[in-house]
């Protein structure tokens, strides 16, 4: 049977071997965005699985990046006051390769 899902799920749907894979993520929401300085960004999955986040500018430039291990409900909080106004990306990378990405602006 497929796992109950609600209409703020956000599905992935990767290929990369010829066999089609499923991942939930319960939800990601980076707020507020646009921001000042601090943002927030929840995520999470029903199961435990290892992430990296990243934020970058631009241009491509790394601002920060971290790997943790989520299982439920997940927050990280950044202070982006050091940085210069602009467009970033948020980008949340599982285990399996499936990439969320998210623009955030600083202003």
């Amino acid at each position: 049977p497929f796992p109950t899902r609600r209409s703020s799920d956000l599905v992935v749907l990767s290929d990369t071997t010829g066999i089609s894979t499923v991942s939930y993520v319960s939800h990601i929401a980076i707020s507020p965005n646009p921001t000042h300085a601090r943002i927030n960004i929840v995520f999470g999955n029903n199961y435990r699985e290892e992430y990296q986040i990243s934020i970058t500018d631009f241009m491509g430039r790394e601002i920060f990046e971290e790997v943790i291990q989520v299982h439920g409900v997940h927050t990280e909080v950044f202070d982006m006051s050091g940085e210069a106004s602009g467009v970033y990306f948020v980008r949340i990378t599982n285990h399996s390769g499936q990439l969320f990405v998210e623009k955030l602006i600083l202003e």
